[in-house]
Formats: C-alpha cells, sequence, structure tokens
C-alpha cells in the first residue's frame, strides 16, 4: 500500500502541504480528510482519484518480507561456502551482494517502484557473477579454490535461487508490482433510477449521476467511467447476475448474506430487480419493500459495500464522498469497522466527512490518517490557496472545524458512563468478545455502540460537575437531559485505604442513586482487571525485539499481586530489563493510550477475560438488554 504520494506542482498549485516536495505523507489504509465547508478537501479527493502521474513510496511493511527472503537467501549461500571451503571468497562476495542489495532497496524507497527488476535480477544471478569471479582468479593456487569447488558452489547456488525464485517472483507481484484500481462514489448517488421514457418507465441503464459527474469534474481526465459509482447502474447489474451464470448468481447471494450477518442482525436479505417498477426490491426477514419505500440509510450502506465486496482481493484506491450521509451513527461506526475487515484489505481508502464518529473511530481502529483542510484567506479569489495538514484525532480544533458536538448519544437507548478514553475502549473490547461468545439465537440481536447504547467519559472527578437527580445547581449539568438511561462506572483508585475522603463519600451516594446501574472496579484502575497472560502479552508487543532481554518471575504476575497496586510502578518492578516507561509520576501507567491499544489487541476471545472484567462486562450487557426492550 501507499504511504507516500508525491505530486506534479500543477496539479495541486492551489494547495500547501506541510512540506516543500508537494507531497502528502504518513498515508494509512483509512485516510480521512476533514474541514469547514469549502475547505479543498473534496477538490483534492477528487485530484487524487483523477491524478495518473502521481509518484508513490510503499509502506515500510512492504520491504520487510522480501527482504527477510533475501537475507534467507545469503545465509544459505553463505553457509554452503564454508561447507565447501570456500569462506575468504564467499565472505567477499556476500559482501557485495548485500551492499548492492541495500543500495538498491533503499533507492527504491526513496523514489518509488523504479529497480525493482534489477533487485530480483541480482539476486536470480548470484550463481554467474560467483563463476566469473572463478574465472578471473583462475590462477589460485590455493587448492581449495578447485575447478570442482567452484562448480559445485555454482550448482548448489543456482538450486537455491530455484527453490526460493517462486517466492521473489510472488513477493514482487504482491508489494511491488502496485498498479492499483480505483473506484470513486461522489456524493451524487442513490439506488432509484431517474432517467424516464416516454412511456413513464425508467431507462435502468442510463446513469445521469455519473454523465453529471464526470462533466463537472473529469470531462479532461483520463478517468473511465467504470471507476464512477453511483448506485444508478446497481438495478441492471443484480439483474444480468441473477439471469446469468451459477456463478454470478452465487456472488450476489453471497452479498445478501454479508448484508445480513453484518447489518441486519442476520435477517434473510434478498435483492430483487423488479420488471414492474424499474427498481430494486430488497426483502429484509419478512418485509419486502421497493427501495425508494426504505431508509435512505440502507440505500447508503448497500452503495457503499456493493463496489467493494464484488471487487474483493484486487489492489484497489477507493475515494468516497461523505459516507455518512443518511447514516445512523451507529452505522457509521459498523460501516468503518466493515470497511477494515481482513476481507477488504488490499483496499486503501481515502474519505471525506463531516462526521465526528470518524474521527472517533480513529482512536479505536489502527491505520488510519487525519488530514485537516483549511482555506487560507488571500486578497486574489484565483489565487485562494488551501492548506493541508495531518493531523492527530486528540486535538480538540478537529471537531470545531466541522462544528460537531458528540450527539450520538441523544439517538442511543442507553448511556455507559466511564471515566476516560482508556475506559471505554477495554469495555467496548470486553463487550465485544463477550457478544462473540453468546450462543447464535435466533432473534438475538448484536448491540452496536452509538445505536443501541453510548459511552459518555466523564472525565474522572468531573463527574461532580453532573447531576443526576432532578433538580440541579446553577452549576450543575442535568445528566438526564442526555440520557435517562446510565450505568455508571469509576475507579476504585484509593478509595479503599481512604474511607473517608472525598471521592469515598461522592462513590456512595453515587452507589446510593444509582444501585445496581453503579460499579465501582475491582481493581485500582480498569487495566488492573487485566488478565495476567494479556499483561504479560502486552508488555511483549510493547518491548518488541526487546522483550528477549526482559525477564520476570510468573509466580509474581498474577491478579492478585497487582490487583490494587499502581500497575506502572507493579510493572517497572517486577519486569526486569524493560526499556519503555510505564510508570506515571502517580505510579499508574504512563502510556495509557498505547498501552491500551496492545491490551486489546490481545483480548481475543471471552477467555481472555479475568473474572472481574467477565463479571462487569455482564453487567453491562445485561443493562443493555433491559434498556433496549
Amino acid at each position: 500500500m501507499i504511504s507516500k504520494i508525491y505530486f506534479n506542482q500543477k496539479s495541486v498549485e492551489h494547495y500547501n502541504f506541510e512540506n516543500s516536495e508537494h507531497s502528502l505523507s504518513n498515508i494509512n489504509r483509512l485516510n480521512i480528510f476533514i474541514g469547514a465547508n469549502n475547505s479543498g478537501k473534496s477538490r483534492f479527493l477528487r485530484t487524487l482519484f483523477s491524478d495518473r502521474n502521481f509518484k508513490i513510496k510503499l509502506f515500510e511493511d512492504s520491504f520487510t518480507e522480501i527482504s527477510a527472503v533475501f537475507k534467507s537467501i545469503l545465509e544459505e549461500i553463505t553457509q554452503k561456502l564454508n561447507n565447501l571451503g570456500l569462506e575468504d571468497i564467499g565472505s567477499q562476495y556476500i559482501s557485495n551482494i548485500k551492499a548492492t542489495l541495500a543500495e538498491k532497496i533503499r533507492i527504491l524507497k526513496e523514489i518509488g517502484l523504479n529497480n525493482i527488476n534489477t533487485i530480483a535480477t541480482e539476486i536470480l544471478s548470484f550463481w554467474k557473477e560467483l563463476k566469473e569471479f572463478k574465472a578471473t582468479n583462475s590462477t589460485l593456487s590455493d587448492g581449495r579454490y578447485s575447478s570442482s569447488n567452484f562448480s559445485e558452489a555454482t550448482n548448489l547456488i543456482q538450486s537455491i535461487v530455484i527453490k526460493y525464485n517462486s517466492k521473489i517472483s510472488s513477493l514482487i507481484k504482491d508489494d511491488f508490482d502496485y498498479s492499483p484500481e480505483r473506484i470513486y462514489i461522489p456524493i451524487l448517488r442513490g439506488l432509484r433510477p431517474t432517467q424516464l421514457r416516454n412511456d413513464d418507465t425508467f431507462d435502468e441503464v442510463f446513469d445521469n449521476y455519473s454523465k453529471r459527474t464526470i462533466r463537472d469534474y473529469f470531462k479532461d481526465s483520463l478517468v473511465k467511467k467504470e471507476e464512477i459509482f453511483t448506485g444508478l447502474r446497481l438495478y441492471e447489474d443484480v439483474k444480468k447476475m441473477l439471469l446469468g451464470k451459477r456463478e454470478e448468481r452465487s456472488k450476489i447471494r453471497k452479498f445478501e448474506s454479508f448484508l445480513s450477518k453484518t447489518f441486519f442482525n442476520n435477517e434473510t436479505v434478498t435483492l430483487i430487480p423488479n420488471i414492474e417498477d424499474d427498481s430494486l426490491h430488497v426483502s429484509i426477514g419478512k418485509e419486502e419493500r421497493a427501495i425508494y419505500k426504505l431508509g435512505d440509510g440502507i440505500q447508503s450502506i448497500i452503495i457503499l459495500l456493493y463496489p467493494l465486496f464484488f471487487n474483493q482481493g484486487k489492489k484497489m484506491l477507493v475515494f468516497i464522498e461523505e459516507p455518512e450521509n443518511s447514516i445512523h451513527p451507529g452505522l457509521q461506526r459498523l460501516l468503518i469497522e466493515t470497511l477494515m475487515l481482513d476481507m477488504f484489505n488490499s483496499f486503501q481508502y481515502f474519505i471525506t466527512t463531516h462526521s465526528n464518529h470518524f474521527l472517533d473511530l480513529t482512536l479505536e481502529v489502527s491505520k488510519t490518517s487525519i488530514f485537516t483542510f483549511n482555506r487560507v484567506n488571500t486578497d486574489s479569489q484565483e489565487d485562494i490557496i488551501y492548506e493541508i495538514k495531518n493531523s492527530s484525532n486528540d486535538n480538540n480544533n478537529l471537531l470545531s472545524l466541522i462544528g460537531a458536538r458528540n450527539s450520538s448519544i441523544f439517538l442511543s437507548n442507553c448511556t455507559i458512563w466511564v471515566e476516560g478514553i482508556t475506559d471505554r475502549l477495554y469495555l467496548k473490547k470486553y463487550l465485544e468478545v463477550y457478544q462473540d461468545s453468546l450462543p447464535k439465537e435466533v432473534g438475538r440481536s448484536r448491540f452496536i455502540e452509538d445505536l443501541n447504547f453510548s459511552f459518555i467519559e466523564y472525565g474522572g472527578s468531573n463527574i461532580s460537575h453532573w447531576s443526576f437527580e432532578d433538580e440541579a445547581a446553577w452549576n450543575e449539568i442535568r445528566a438526564n437531559r442526555i440520557n435517562s438511561k446510565i450505568f455508571l462506572i469509576a475507579d476504585q483508585d484509593s478509595t479503599a485505604s481512604k474511607p473517608n475522603s472525598k471521592k469515598a463519600e461522592r462513590l456512595a451516594s453515587l452507589q446510593h442513586l444509582f444501585g445496581d446501574n453503579f460499579q465501582i472496579t475491582t481493581g485500582r484502575e480498569i487495566e488492573n482487571i487485566l488478565q495476567p497472560e494479556v499483561l504479560i502479552a502486552t508488555i511483549k508487543d510493547m518491548e518488541k525485539e526487546n522483550f528477549s532481554q526482559v525477564s520476570y518471575n510468573k509466580k509474581q504476575v498474577q491478579s492478585d499481586k497487582y490487583l490494587k497496586l499502581q500497575l506502572g510502578t507493579f510493572i517497572k518492578t517486577t519486569f526486569k530489563g524493560i526499556k519503555r516507561k510505564y510508570d506515571a509520576q502517580s505510579g499508574t501507567i504512563y502510556c495509557k493510550l498505547d498501552f491500551c491499544r496492545a491490551a486489546t489487541n490481545n483480548i481475543k476471545t471471552v477467555t481472555d477475560l479475568s473474572n472481574d472484567a467477565l463479571n462487569l462486562t455482564k453487567k453491562i450487557y445485561n443493562f443493555i438488554v433491559l434498556s433496549n426492550k
């Protein structure tokens, strides 16, 4: 995948980048463009889509595997040469090859896809170069360098290269022959044909939206009409496939099954091209309706996922204008999670949005980048400049750029109040694996965040700013104006050792007010209820290659040993040889968000939850069940 794009200056003449080389850096699998209206983000997205001349730089990961293959080849050749007593010649030979390959890979990383074939040629010509080396040194008198030695070495090297040839060819094809297809989903999209014939029927093959999009934006470019998907041709596509070969009919059935499992709680979904009214009908469960009688959100989901599902496995750059249009915040979250599924891992997304939910998700979904767009005021209307910056999603200015407030909680059936972001991310993961563990009963719904429930981060001691009573003081916020169904969770912190503190009194008051819908963590903080195996795996991921130098006593890494302690201090004193800093000044976890990401990545199933974590999750889940009846 692409990590950096270099533009021709003329194609981006009205854009200022954070560097002087007219390039967009830190590109990820999911790239979100945000900014106020008329800030240039949509124009830039269309430039990216239509520009066929930009140069690219690949992800560093693209070089890792092929470099590992090169290393294996060199090690095996070295071993064979040593066995033949050709250490001296082999050492110099391998050294030269290493230098050559290192330089070519460096150039490849800097300037794009040039010279990859010469790297492959270098690998595949090892045996030839060694033979030529022997020819130029035929006067050597040392018996080790006899003709038979070189002949045997030649054959061995050739066999090694042949053995790795298919692997090299596959990597070159997969990682370096990067010529992705493109698809653009514009704002102008829908599933209802718009072109009427004289007899008042629709011309289902006439895509007005696509024609208009090309005319407005891409008239003078190399964009093909097949690269623009508006949804208007979906009726005809489905009809052709259902009337086509078994393979095509099977594809439609698989797409219907995918929609059912992902968005419609396993209710049967059927797409029906109805020739009586020239429109697509959709059956969900026992109900069948024409697409124009269904919600616009369902239409949007189908439009966005159809071209991706039917292009699985292809390398593709996907450009989407404001995918959140007509979609409930809870389904927006589900949509992004769906786009990032492994089945779509060959796609790289570029998305414009005004949705704060997409920004929230970037804290939870890896391989995402956010780019902010700002219009710079100039004296001349013709010299308008747009600034592009790569931004962190914890920047509060991002939400002000799109005028967003966290309003999804008004649309949820209940709210779960937590102290901060890591509490939310841990509990989100716990609910995910817990729901996955439940039996797939008919009619059982999977609860969706921002639809069936939402999290609210109240910021620890800031809970005192809220009133959960019917009345509120002049300086308090009334929580029931947001949502009356509340489950509140608080960290224990040091209240166990300070029973008369203000926090202890506040927690006791909340316990009295909420009853079963209030929970104090059994551990000092939510990180303290991590299972020991998950804690060890988390430190392993944080330390990376240094973990081989880390030592610890497994008997000391037990949940009862660290449940009530400052976890950062516990890690520092228990794990010897760690490189990273884990303890904040207070003794709690220093790198909370990084630590949380690593920990949740190691929670795959419900068996990875400690008893304390599982009990807390069950209480939250039961609360959600009751709130959604």
